[in-house]
């Protein structure tokens, strides 16, 4: 978690376990994003998984670094594969990772323990805001832990049934402002005039 640029909590992934994690995925032809404190970057050229994960998400597919992940902390990474696939990865890294899936294909691996709503903590210490002052949107199985946490959890509408039953709110779908609804609907942004016919 890093506030202005600076650090102020942070919970890697153990480098030997990543070491192995990358061996596995490599060996399955799984791709691999590695999320540090300054980028993410994967592990291949292209793959089709990420196009479509990232592409929905309409996010800037990382660059092309493999060896990202030797030498830095990685806080998180994601591996890009089906559900059937992900249990092997549970099996071989049991206490050692988290596997969360938010996609089809794609799942976060975070430190066994680790999530979402474990960096918020040292953020709201920080900077002396109550719980009940805080607000989260989320999407997806990864988001439940955070949604629950915040005083105002805000579930985007394409989010499952689950993530919406996690939240105080519901939004719009992430492709129709859902982000922009929410905060208009926690009176945080100013609705816009209805238009005159």
């Amino acid at each position: 978690m890093v506030h202005e640029g600076k650090p102020i909590y942070g919970n890697p992934l153990a480098q030997d376990s990543l070491q192995q994690l990358t061996e596995q995925a490599v060996l399955l032809d799984h791709p691999i994003i590695y999320a540090g404190s300054e980028a993410m970057k994967m592990n291949v050229t292209e793959h089709v998984h990420i196009d479509s994960s990232w592409g929905e998400l309409k996010l800037t597919i990382p660059e092309y670094d493999p060896e990202y992940y030797l030498g830095r902390d990685i806080y998180q990474a994601i591996v890009f594969c089906t559900e059937e696939e992900e249990s092997a990865y549970a099996k071989s890294f049991e206490g050692q990772f988290d596997f969360v899936r938010w996609g089809p294909y794609g799942i976060d691996v975070l430190p066994a323990g680790g999530s979402k709503a474990q960096g918020i903590k040292p953020l709201i210490d920080m900077l002396g805001i109550q719980l009940e002052d805080t607000i989260a949107f989320g999407d997806y199985l990864n988001d439940l832990e955070m949604l629950s946490y915040v005083g105002h959890g805000v579930a985007m509408g394409n989010a499952p049934e689950i993530v919406k039953q996690a939240a105080r709110y519901v939004t719009r779908d992430v492709a129709q402002d859902g982000i922009k609804h929410g905060l208009q609907m926690l009176g945080l942004l100013d609705k816009e005039p209805q238009e005159i016919v």
